[in-house]
C-alpha cells in the first residue's frame, strides 16, 4: 500500500524499498501489440483479473554508514516525503538521489512547493539519458515535467557514461530500450545481491514473455533485449530483482525452468 516500507539489510547496509503509489492497471492498454488473449491468459495464471493488475512505483532509499541515497522521486504527490518522514529520514540527510530515467514518474519528486526536495543531495544521470530530456526541457512550457524538474539541478549533476560503480556498493547498469539510456542497479554488500532493473520491465509476465514491450518504450526491439538479458543475469547470478512497477514490494527471484523463466516473489 501507499507509504509501506519493505528494508533489506546487511549489517550496517540497508536498503528500504518504499510504495509511492500502488494502482491497478490493465495491461490490454500497455501492451496493444500483443494479443488481448494472450494477457488474459498470462493474468489468469497469476490470479490476477485482466483490468486490475497490480502497478506499483518502487523507490529505493540505501542508507550506508556513509551516505543516504534516493533511487528515484516519484510523481511529487508528497507521499515519498511522508515516508521518509514515518521511517525517520529526513531530507536534507538525502545526499545522492540517483535518477534511472527521465519519465516524470521519476523525477517528479524533484522538486516540491518551495524548491528543492532534497537541498544537499547531488544527482547521478546517465549521459545520453540527461542530454536526451535536457533538450526536451528546453522545448518544453513550464509544465514539462523534465523542465521543472531538471533545469534547477543542473549544476548538481554527475555523470555516468558506462557500467561502472556510483558509491561504494551501488554501480550502474545499463539498462538501454525504454529510454534511450536508462540505467539500472547492482547492489552488493556482503550477502545482500540486489539487481534494480527500473522500468526495464513493467509486470513478472515479462518474465515469462520477455518479448512484450509496452506501447511508452522508446526502443521496443531493444528493451526486449535489455530485459531478457537482465532476466537472465537474475538467474544465472541468483540475483535479489527488483523493479518499479511491479507489485510492492517488486521483489523476487528469476529461476530457469527448462528453456523459460520463472518468477518467484519474495
Amino acid at each position: 500500500m501507499i507509504g509501506d516500507a519493505y528494508q533489506l539489510e546487511d549489517d550496517d547496509f540497508h536498503v528500504t524499498i518504499l510504495c509511492d503509489a500502488d494502482q491497478n492497471r490493465d495491461p490490454r492498454t500497455l501492451f496493444t501489440s500483443v494479443l488481448p488473449e494472450a494477457l488474459e491468459r498470462a493474468a489468469q495464471s497469476e490470479n490476477f483479473q485482466i483490468d486490475a493488475v497490480p502497478f506499483s512505483m518502487n523507490i529505493l532509499l540505501i542508507q550506508t554508514p556513509q551516505h543516504k541515497v534516493l533511487v528515484d522521486t516519484g510523481l511529487g504527490s508528497g507521499t515519498l516525503l511522508k515516508t521518509l518522514e514515518q521511517i525517520g529520514v529526513r531530507p536534507e540527510s538525502i545526499d545522492r538521489v540517483i535518477i534511472t530515467h527521465g519519465h516524470g514518474d521519476h523525477i517528479g519528486g524533484i522538486m516540491g512547493e518551495n524548491g528543492l526536495n532534497f537541498p544537499n543531495a547531488r544527482y547521478t544521470f546517465w549521459k545520453s539519458e540527461w542530454d536526451y530530456w535536457f533538450t526536451e526541457a528546453q522545448k518544453g512550457d513550464e509544465t514539462h515535467p523534465a523542465r521543472r524538474n531538471l533545469f534547477p539541478i543542473q549544476d548538481r549533476v554527475d555523470f555516468i557514461d558506462t557500467e561502472s560503480e556510483i558509491l561504494p556498493g551501488v554501480s550502474a547498469v545499463s539498462a538501454p530500450g525504454h529510454t534511450l539510456g536508462q540505467m539500472g542497479l547492482l547492489i552488493e554488500h556482503g550477502v545482500l545481491r540486489l539487481l534494480h532493473i527500473a522500468d526495464a520491465a513493467h509486470t513478472h509476465f515479462q518474465v515469462v514473455h520477455p518479448d512484450w514491450s509496452p506501447r511508452f518504450d522508446m526502443q521496443p526491439d531493444v528493451s526486449a533485449k535489455t530485459r531478457k538479458a537482465l532476466f537472465e543475469r537474475a538467474a544465472d547470478q541468483n540475483l535479489l530483482l527488483t523493479a518499479y512497477h511491479f507489485p510492492f514490494p517488486g521483489l523476487g527471484r528469476i529461476s530457469r525452468d527448462g528453456e523459460n523463466l520463472k518468477w518467484t516473489s519474495v
